[in-house]
């Protein structure tokens, strides 16, 4: 439960991000020992990195609603990166379901990983729920609620009927021992079945199999109920493997050890299956790598958005010790206990000496007595007997206090502690829609709000949806709430409320648009002043018992707001921070992010630096130093600047314009970093336009996580004579991911959602080529929130999606449904043929070769090492993007990591024979400008240019960036460009100058020859030499030196020689072993195949000749069932045979009364025959039997007699078509025989 806090504790609420085209609101909540968010919205990992903000401590997550926490994946990521090991994520209904279809791309072994899902509560609460969370900090209620309408623009998908699944279909294969053993299913998760916990479910109950054999037929789409919330339940518990919610088993009484603990290598950590692979014998596929579809939501859970209360610790008085020992505590333990809120039982007489006897134990034996005594000396048996005797008697006084037993009296906290203050508390409303509203209003209990026990409410925190801000239902819901409360509002309906989300980057762009405006484009973006009248942060407050908030006077900003909202209604800022210290003060809103991006400036710059608040301890003096060195390099900056602008504009009189296939293709990277974002880069994606004659649409090359908000800002309203951000979408064609890495695809929702909000929606279809793992998590996300996959409105494009690994040069042939969609798209955008490539990287990835019948042919190389496959698929092209993420001194980093460093991508590009190429994917070790060392417009090979976010370049462009190159290294410089003017230009830069290096060298000499001329006046003063001597005797020195020099690099070179000739001989017979061990591997493997496929075509010819066989069979039994009918043509033979018949049957019988049978056609010889049997049977059974005659046969039996008898209870069939039915099967093998000849294969017959 939440504890007192100490006196001095402090913690802060921080608002990180609200309401803007790339972001959504988000809190943090910051203790010393622990952080909680509120919120993980899209882009969340990029404005804690650029903000500096640490998430190792960020163990809660609290989600509000699943349709804005696209960036859960993000920052799970992040937050491993940063540390942390443990995170508990809480949030509505459904939450399991998002997390289990992140399994593709978010996998953590060392992760520890809870889920809370919170219940429905009912329609109308009186009081507050229980809390949801609660730790030594902070309690956390909530409240869920439910829409009464259906979610504005949603048509999810519902899921389909429940399938009776039957018992013998086979199950999934075992989880693979994953350090330590502790079942997944003994992970906590929220919603468990609590009447058959402890029942196995068949359906996940893992069979063993073969790992070297194929998966095994397991789809977990069939299930449902228990079973599926087990199957994600397991999949969440193998994606993230820790084990600290787990609760451990009690402990062996005799060993002290767990039981059913395994020993550290009983349980190796599994191999990771890569995706669509099927693993060898060291790896079993697991629920998280099973590359099969979730079990669909049944039902589908609707849009449900959680509120949170939060409340405080208390803080506490202080503590009076002299008061505690006049009440008779001891000092120690006890004193804590009182500080901590618990009561103390004080024993009778304790109060005058508060001693005992202390007694040594033994910690690592559970508190016994130690058996050694302090000199080492082994004690005797009656010492330890005594020992013992007096530790126990020990524990059992420190229960007695606990449980109050014995004479004495209890000491409460109040008797020693002065009075605390409450604690505060703050409300996080999350509104989606007027529906939420309307549900809130009626069921938030707001009676238990006015009196909260032990804190005070002080803030309410509004994230609106659209439409709710001016909702009348919003006022009314406010005034029922407390009146001394201050209500901060997010909401999109907010007049010109797009403010800059990431700042750096924005300033980035503005800077580098000195140079090239119409390249470097600046981010759009809306501004509201800050408010210029403040609290102030020294206005002194009372401690009260109910202190309310501090006076805040009526900022500039809140006409914004309705006109009658309360005069405590303010707009939330990214830069709000409120903060809980020893007295309840909120300090001043600092600035709004207000630079001006119009009027570049050194005051533009400094003010920039100045956005977050400077660290505690930092003089006022180094801000100024700092401001000082910026307005230097500005300047600097701005001559360079200049100075590039006239060289590009001369050289651009000068230079024929590019004029062949591809001139209109517009390029925007909208984000060019790797891995994880950074402040300057967004993760992987490039937008591509296309001219006019090719139909104007776009091609978005991967889409991390920001996507969309990248092109709202680059695109925004279309104020700029361009599409806005909305006509990309509708005019986004074809969308590629290259693999599964979270990096480069989790921004695919967020896009596919706001497509599907588009009004009026997208005419044309959107084509989504990628793994196959990308299909299966949207569609899994789709039963959450509209993505636009379902049913479609009249004239809605669908999304279609086709797996990468059809488009393969040689890969498998897609099905005719997808061939049709793959011609509508390359028709819509004159393309000739979209083409994949299988790539070198750490997973799956595939790199795209899109070509136009205009001519012109770009290469997309995803992530990944020099690669042959693509240059053979990217011959000719007009334009290669290839990842660059290493500078060029790091291969072997580069190679371990599966990446491509600048030099090898650009040797690709040349071997490609690319006309132009394209360098992004970089590393955060690289923010601002990556270290290239390759001139962009050498005659040898492409012209290349660098990537920058938001940065539009037309092909005929891409040499500009590298006269662009020398003012960015002034802009960009870290210090060592300042370090190399300090210290002398190097050798190396003057290599190239050999007047100059002469005279360096001279200087050097004439140096030397003064200090030798000094050190030798001042040490012997006898000897003199003449500058002559002085020169002859230093060329003497320096041939010596130089020749020790040869010498020992030739012996260098010997050895390095001998060393190489020695690894080459080894890795010459290494590489033979090599090859011949494939090379018989391969042998073996063909010979193997070769008797298969002989054995498969015999099976084959075996199966033929079985098959003709039947059918010459039936054909033989069908001409006999044909001449059946001739049998009654001759009636003397008919009437013997019809007697015949009847005769047995009666045999069989055995009864007096019988009844025969035949058709119509006999009657005149049925008769005839029935007596003449009768009296046969009477002479030979010795007993009279009564005939009764019927014609009752159908006219289609070839003809034959059925005989009943017992009542009708036993017949006996002698029809001539069942005698030829029964030659059929009795007969069988010799009609074979007689037929076919014997079977050489059978050697027994019975």
């Amino acid at each position: 439960m939440t504890s007192l806090a100490t006196k001095n504790a402090q913690y802060s609420l921080q608002i990180l991000s609200n309401h803007s085209v790339d972001s959504n609101p988000s809190l943090l909540l910051i203790f010393p020992d622990q952080r909680y968010l509120f919120n993980s919205p899209e882009a969340i990992s990029r404005v804690c990195i650029q903000d500096k903000t640490q998430l190792k401590k960020v163990g809660n997550v609290f989600i509000g609603s699943l349709e804005s926490s696209a960036g859960l994946p993000g920052l799970i990521l992040t937050t491993v990166e940063a540390g942390n090991d443990q995170v508990q994520v809480i949030g509505p209904q459904g939450l399991d379901h998002l997390v289990a279809s992140y399994r593709f791309f978010t996998r953590r072994e060392r992760l520890s990983l809870k889920l809370t899902q919170v219940p429905e509560l009912p329609y109308l609460q009186t009081t507050l729920p229980s809390p949801i969370f609660q730790d030594s900090n902070i309690s956390v209620h909530s409240f869920p609620v439910t829409p009464t309408a259906p979610y504005p623009g949603s048509t999810r998908i519902s899921s389909p009927p429940p399938l009776k699944r039957k018992r013998s279909s086979p199950s999934p294969p075992p989880r693979p021992k994953s350090p330590p053993t502790t079942s997944p299913h003994d992970s906590t998760f929220p919603i468990q079945d609590k009447d058959n916990q402890n029942e196995p479910s068949e359906a996940l109950a893992f069979s063993k199999h073969d790992p070297t054999q194929s998966p095994p037929p397991f789809d977990p789409a069939i299930l449902s109920g228990r079973e599926a919330v087990s199957w994600r339940q397991l999949v969440i518990a193998d994606m993230f493997r820790g084990k600290k919610f787990i609760t451990t088993p009690p402990n062996d009484s005799k060993n002290g050890k767990n039981s059913s603990t395994p020993t550290e290598n009983s349980n190796p950590t599994p191999t990771p299956t890569p995706i669509g692979a099927w693993p060898g014998p060291a790896a079993r596929v697991t629920p998280s790598y099973l590359l099969r579809p979730l079990p669909p939501l049944n039902p589908v859970p609707p849009a449900i958005a959680v509120s949170y209360l939060v409340i405080g610790p208390t803080l506490r008085g202080k503590f009076l010790p002299e008061q505690a020992k006049k009440l008779g505590v001891k000092p120690g333990k006890d004193f804590s206990r009182l500080t901590m809120g618990e009561r103390v039982w004080v024993t009778a007489g304790a109060g005058e000496q508060g001693k005992d006897k202390s007694v040594l134990v033994d910690e690592k034996n559970g508190g016994a007595p130690k058996e050694v005594g302090e000199r080492g000396k082994k004690l005797s048996k009656a010492e330890r007997k005594k020992r013992k005797k007096e530790a126990d008697a020990k524990k059992l006084e420190e229960v007695k206090q606990l449980e109050g037993v014995g004479e004495g009296h209890w000491v409460a906290p109040e008797d020693c502690v002065e009075p605390g203050m409450p604690g505060n508390a703050f409300l996080v409303l999350d509104i989606p829609t007027t529906s939420h509203l309307s549900v809130l209003a009626s069921s938030l209990p707001v009676s238990p709000l006015q009196s909260l026990p032990n804190a005070t409410l002080q803030t309410v925190i509004y994230n609106l949806g659209p439409g709710v801000l001016h909702s009348p239902l919003l006022l009314s819901f406010i005034d029922s709430l407390p009146k001394n409360v201050t209500h901060r509002f997010s909401s999109p309906d907010v007049k010109n409320w797009n403010h800059v989300t990431f700042a750096p980057a924005a300033l980035l762009s503005l800077r580098l648009s000195l140079m090239n405006p119409n390249i470097f484009r600046l981010p759009t973006y809306d501004f509201i002043p800050a408010p210029p009248v403040l609290p102030a942060i020294d206005q002194p407050i009372a401690k009260s018992a109910n202190p309310g908030p501090p006076t805040m006077v009526k900022a500039p900003d809140t006409p914004h707001l309705p006109s009658n909202f309360p005069p405590s209604s303010y707009l939330l800022r990214p830069t709000d921070r409120l903060e809980r210290a020893t007295t309840p003060i909120h300090t001043p809103l600092t600035s709004h992010r207000n630079f001006d991006f119009v009027v570049p400036s050194p005051e533009a710059d400094r003010e920039a630096a100045m956005l977050k608040p400077s660290a505690s301890g930092v003089a006022q003096s180094q801000s100024d130093e700092v401001a000082k060195k910026a307005e230097m390099v500005w300047d600097r900056y701005l001559v360079a600047a200049a100075d590039a602008r006239e060289i590009v504009k001369r050289e651009e009189a000068e230079r024929k314009k590019y004029d062949g296939p591809g001139k209109g293709l517009r390029i925007t990277p909208l984000g060019t970093g790797s891995a994880i974002p950074s402040k300057y880069r967004n993760v992987s994606s490039t937008l591509i336009q296309l001219e006019e004659e090719d139909g104007g649409g776009y091609i978005l090359l991967d889409a991390g996580e920001g996507t969309w908000g990248q092109i709202a800002r680059r695109f925004g309203k279309g104020e700029r004579g361009e599409d806005d951000a909305d006509m990309v979408l509708r005019k986004l064609r074809l969308v590629t991911i290259s693999h599964m890495h979270q990096d480069h695809h989790a921004g695919l929702s967020t896009i596919l959602r706001r497509r599907a909000q588009l009004s009026p929606p997208a005419e044309h279809s959107l084509m989504v080529i990628g793994p196959t793992g990308v299909r299966y998590y949207l569609h899994e996300q789709q039963q959450l929130f509209d993505l636009g996959l379902g049913s479609l409105e009249p004239g809605q494009g669908a999304v279609k999606f086709v797996d990468s690994h059809y488009l393969e040069k040689d890969g498998k042939s897609f099905p005719q449904s997808l061939r049709h969609e793959i011609t509508e798209m390359c028709h819509s955008l004159n393309l000739k043929d979209v083409t994949t490539v299988q790539v070198l990287h750490r997973c799956k990835c595939w790199g795209v070769a899109i070509e136009s019948n205009s001519g012109w042919k770009v290469v997309f190389s995803g992530d990944t090492m020099p690669c042959d496959r693509l240059v053979e698929a990217g011959k000719g092209a007009t334009l290669l993007i290839h990842e660059a993420t290493i500078e060029d001194e790091l291969p072997e980093v580069a190679h371990a990591k599966g990446h491509s460093t600048f030099g090898q991508a650009i040797d690709i590009a040349k071997r490609m024979k690319a006309e132009y190429c394209l360098l992004t994917h970089f590393s955060a070790r690289y923010p601002k400008l990556p270290p290239l060392n390759h001139d962009g417009d050498d005659n040898q090979g492409p012209i290349v240019a660098v990537a920058f976010d938001l940065a539009t370049m037309y092909l005929d462009e891409f040499w500009k960036m590298e006269r662009y190159r020398e003012a960015m290294d002034v802009l960009f410089g870290d210090g060592e460009e300042e370090k190399d003017e300090l210290h002398g230009a190097s050798m190396d830069e003057g290599a190239g100058e050999p007047d100059t290096h002469s005279a360096c060298r001279r200087e050097q000499l004439v140096r030397t020859h003064h200090a030798a001329t000094i050190s030798l006046s001042q040490n012997d003063t006898f000897l003199t030499i003449s500058d002559e001597e002085v020169v002859s005797e230093m060329r003497k020195m320096t041939a010596f030196i130089k020749q020790e020099a040869l010498e020992k690099a030739r012996e260098i070179k010997v050895k390095a020689d001998e060393e190489f000739a020695i690894e080459k001989g080894k890795i010459v017979r290494q590489e033979s072993t090599n090859i011949d061990a494939a090379f018989e591997r391969k042998k073996k493997q063909l010979e193997i195949e070769k008797k298969i496929e002989i054995s498969n075509q015999n099976n084959k010819s075996r199966l033929q000749l079985l098959e003709a066989r039947e059918e010459y069979l039936e054909k033989v039994f069908e001409e006999a069932r044909g001449k059946l009918k001739d049998t009654t043509s001759d009636e003397g033979k008919y009437g013997e045979l019809l007697k015949g018949l009847i005769l047995q049957a009666l045999f069989t019988i055995m009864e007096k009364d019988i009844t025969v049978s035949g058709r119509k056609v006999d009657s005149k010889f049925l008769k005839t025959a029935a007596a003449a049997a009768a009296k046969e049977f009477e002479a030979q059974a010795g007993f009279a039997v009564k005939l009764e005659v019927k014609e009752d046969l159908p006219k289609e039996s070839a003809g034959g007699v059925t005989i009943s008898g017992y009542g009708n209870r036993i017949t006996v069939n002698n029809t001539l078509d069942e005698r030829l039915r029964l030659l059929e099967e009795r007969m069988l093998p010799e009609i074979r025989e007689s037929l076919f000849g014997k079977n050489e294969n059978r050697k027994f017959y019975s």
